[in-house]
Formats: structure tokens, C-alpha cells, sequence
């Protein structure tokens, strides 16, 4: 046992760093290699004692990788749809919701400047029609018919885009 770690501890602590293992796990899989080995009836009697330990490293590192695998197998997460699936639009019902917006903004600005501004009152501003009326100085029924013209024009433009 002496013999074999004094001739193998160094080289094999060598391979396992070049191999990626760290100096604690090197260290590990070198006790692993010799006692495997020792086990085995040691090297003693073989042509090649040194084609053999390595031989045994390289087995216990492809035993390591094989057992990583099958620990990352059973980890997986199987996807299915459900979870997947987004409340948000697609990109084209995305697309098509920003060129109607667009054509409602221009529908907005083209309107006439009365009608125009008791809409954007009401809707953005959350003003009522008697706080409009009282705000452009005309009566509540001006600011419904105002209204009722801008909501008209809306609804036509919607109406073409549909």
C-alpha cells in the first residue's frame, strides 16, 4: 500500500487536477484509485502497473461524469404547455391594437375643437358634463350633443378599421 501511494499519489493528484477536479475531490479520487486498486490485488503482478492505475482513474472519472448525467436526468422539469402560455397579446394582436390607437388619436385630433375638447375633458380628464359646461362657459346640452358628435366620428373610424 506504501509503495503504491508513494509511486502514485503525486501523478494521479496531477491527472485529476488537469482534469478539472478541485485539490479536496483530487485528493478523493486518488484515495478511491488506490484502494480500488488495492482491492484488485495491486499492481505487483502486472506488466503495466502504470497503464493500469491510470486506467482505473480514468474509469472513476467517467463513473463521476456518467453519474452527473444521470442526476441532471432526474432533475429535469418536464415542460408542458400550461405554464408556458402568456396573458399578454400576441405580437400581431399587439400590433394591431397601436395602428388602432394611432388612428383613434388622429380621429381625436381631427375632430373639431369643441367637440374635441369635451371629449378629451370627459374621457381623460374625468370631468362631468356639468363641470365641462360650466369650464367652456355652454350649456350641458351643448356639451352632450358636443359629445355625442365626437363619439359618432369614433365610432365611424372604428367601424372602417373593422
Amino acid at each position: 500500500m506504501d509503495d503504491l501511494d508513494a509511486s502514485f499519489r503525486a501523478p494521479l493528484m496531477r491527472y485529476f487536477r488537469r482534469k478539472g477536479l478541485g485539490e479536496a475531490e483530487a485528493q478523493d479520487f486518488v484515495q478511491e484509485t488506490l484502494i480500488r486498486i488495492i482491492r484488485k490485488g495491486g499492481v505487483d503482478r502486472l506488466d503495466n502497473p502504470q497503464g493500469y492505475v491510470f486506467t482505473v482513474a480514468a474509469n472513476l472519472l467517467r463513473d463521476r461524469a456518467r453519474r452527473a448525467s444521470h442526476r441532471a436526468a432526474l432533475s429535469h422539469v418536464s415542460v408542458d404547455g400550461d405554464w408556458l402560455t402568456s396573458e399578454a397579446p400576441s405580437a400581431d394582436r399587439q400590433l394591431a391594437g397601436r395602428e388602432e390607437l394611432a388612428r383613434i388619436k388622429a380621429a381625436i385630433l381631427a375632430l373639431p375643437k369643441k367637440p374635441q375638447r369635451v371629449f378629451v375633458l370627459n374621457r381623460f380628464e374625468g370631468l362631468t358634463y356639468r363641470e365641462i359646461a360650466e369650464l367652456m362657459g355652454v350649456s350641458r346640452s351643448s356639451v352632450e350633443k358636443y359629445m355625442m358628435a365626437a363619439l359618432a366620428r369614433l365610432k365611424t373610424v372604428r367601424d372602417e378599421t373593422s
